[in-house]
């Protein structure tokens, strides 16, 4: 666990809030999830939630990088909407089977594959929880991460958002396994675009556009941030299951393409946001774009 701030209870020794890294139960009776920002009191090293640690509940004491009886903003779930619609897929699809064949229907479910754009989903939800673990792991860094945003008025959505030292980060998850990815010059008579994405060898520079959009609704999102010098927003392609060279980096149209370890090292990089900036960021960013699970 990684101190983020002090308190002194009366009735407890010094309790410390951190980032939980281990999974753990309250002496209320309230699990603590692994990702969760709770107390530890460091005299009978136990952890407590943040409704026995804080008056109120769930509010952010003096000295935690944001002001008196701010809300704790939470997380979200990485890979939960993707997750979710392979579900509804998936139950869709068994309930037709048995419809249209009452008997042979469990073995048709059980012999036949599931098509490949159902099968889309579950692998963008895996490839989605790799990258949340590992922005997990950067807590010890004073990273801060938000997961499944919604968009508010669109129906797109952000895998993550990360608030590091050197600025916000807007990282679009891929999950296509195979060949490597490449960047290609245009082709013959294209304008605009100065190279092209190839992803097993299908032209994907569309998920450029994707990209732009998510930056513009972080970017609108700061805007009405009351205090402080603006924020740099830099998006980024992690491909959590696609071989990358390893050779040089890649990037089209100055947007990086990098797998979940170069992810990890760039979000983490030194800049100029301390501590107390970047959770002030991250809970306005968790405000201005809600969790897509709720």
């Amino acid at each position: 666990m990684q101190d983020r701030g002090w308190l002194a209870l009366g009735g407890m020794g010094a309790v410390s809030v951190t980032t939980v890294r281990y999974a753990a139960w309250c002496g209320c009776g309230r699990y603590v999830a692994v990702g969760d920002v709770a107390g530890y009191e460091h005299v009978r090293r136990r952890v407590l939630c943040l409704d026995c640690v804080l008056p109120g509940g769930g509010t952010t004491p003096a000295g935690y990088g944001g002001d008196q009886g701010q809300v704790i903003a939470s997380p979200g779930q990485p890979g939960a909407s993707s997750w979710r619609e392979y579900s509804r897929l998936r139950r869709q699809r068994q309930e037709d089977v048995r419809e249209r064949w009452p008997v042979l229907g469990p073995a048709i479910l059980s012999l036949s594959p599931e098509p490949g754009s159902m099968r889309d989903w579950a692998r963008a939800s895996r490839g989605e929880l790799r990258v949340g673990a590992a922005l997990t792991r950067l807590a010890d860094d004073w990273v801060y991460a938000l997961h499944d945003r919604r968009i508010p008025g669109r129906r797109l959505n952000i895998d993550h958002i990360a608030v590091g030292p050197s600025g916000v980060f807007v990282i679009d998850t891929k999950h296509q396994p195979g060949p490597e990815v490449q960047v290609r010059p245009p082709a013959p008579g294209a304008f605009g675009l100065v190279e092209r994405l190839l992803v097993c060898g299908r032209d994907r520079t569309d998920f450029l556009g994707a990209m732009q959009r998510q930056v513009m609704a972080v970017q609108s999102a700061l805007e009405s941030m009351p205090d402080g010098p603006p924020v740099h927003v830099r998006p980024m392609l992690c491909f959590a299951h696609t071989r990358l060279p390893l050779w040089r980096r890649l990037s089209v149209d100055n947007v990086p393409i990098v797998g979940v370890r170069a992810m990890s090292r760039m979000v983490r990089e030194d800049g100029p946001l301390d501590v107390a900036r970047r959770y002030r960021v991250y809970t306005h960013l968790a405000r201005c774009l809600p969790s897509m699970t709720g």
